[in-house]
């Protein structure tokens, strides 16, 4: 979500503040909309996500889905050692 510029909890629609007395909604609304019309919607890198766990990558993929990323991510199960990227890809900074 950081890549993508995006706020978190975008996707909500509830939150404890707008049941205050003095919740101003119309600010609220357009803020919401400058947010959204900020964020990207596409990376200039790859995210690669892999676990030797199959659950673990399950659970991954369904917070991606939940924070609306899934799509930018690759999945995989494997033993990192034996990982599918090339050395040289992985930035050391």
């Amino acid at each position: 979500m950081i890549a993508l510029e995006r706020a978190p909890g975008l996707l909500r629609s509830n939150y404890g503040f707008m049941h205050l007395r003095g919740f101003d909604e119309p600010s609220w609304k357009i803020l919401r909309r400058k947010i959204r019309a900020e964020a990207k919607d596409r990376l200039s890198g790859r995210i690669i996500a892999t676990d030797i766990s199959q659950q673990a990558v399950e659970a991954a993929k369904k917070n991606a889905m939940t924070a609306g990323v899934e799509r930018f991510i690759e999945f995989g199960i494997c033993n990192f050692q034996r990982h599918p990227f090339q050395a040289e890809e992985v930035p050391l900074s």
